[in-house]
């Protein structure tokens, strides 16, 4: 139900980062944890054991701490999920000094700065997150998967020319010749 007065600036905002980014699990910094909103959190809770509430704004809300993001985004992309991360770009510092867009009182500003998918996400995406948490089932183990990326090109007289790079390992290789021996190279 809408309160009286209409919705909160932060859940104005919340259904506008929601509205520009269609079929993305958000993710909204809110002091210091992640919240997920809607059938989002529907889906997050599911995928990463949590419980959901009913906002009276927003619908379903699940919520995490901010140093549990690179554990979760890696479970929630594993799982199929797009997941954009939407981070306060306001700093309690200026916020308290008035020098924000809102001043003093207003909503932090936020904004989503990553999407990520399994085919965005690359590496290591602790140390793109700011570095695994304690207790991530997955910390000290190594990545064994491989994300190759493949070119070819064919060339009038029946040659044919391979270039290939592990984007996640960062292996170049290269091959050229006729089909046969290009086929062998894969």
């Amino acid at each position: 139900p809408e309160r009286e007065g209409g919705p909160t600036p932060m859940a104005q905002q919340i259904r506008g980062l929601l509205r520009t980014h269609p079929g993305c699990l958000l993710a909204v910094e809110v002091g210091y944890k992640y919240k997920c909103f809607g059938e989002g959190a529907a889906a997050a809770a599911r995928a990463l054991g949590l419980g959901t509430w009913k906002d009276g704004q927003l619908g379903d809300t699940c919520t995490f701490p901010v140093g549990r993001l690179a554990v979760h985004v890696r479970r929630l992309v594993a799982r199929g999920h797009k997941v954009a991360v939407a981070r306060q770009t306001d700093t309690a510092a200026r916020k308290a000094a008035g020098l924000t867009a809102s001043g003093k009182s207003g909503t932090f500003a936020r904004a989503v700065d990553r999407i990520y998918t399994k085919a965005t996400l690359l590496g290591d995406i602790g140390e793109e997150l700011g570095g695994a948490a304690a207790g991530d089932e997955h910390e000290g183990e190594k990545d064994e998967e491989t994300a190759w990326l493949v070119a070819a090109a064919a060339g009038a007289d029946g040659a044919m020319g391979l270039a290939a790079v592990d984007l996640r390992g960062g292996v170049l290789a290269a091959a050229t010749g006729d089909a046969a021996a290009t086929a062998a190279f894969l």
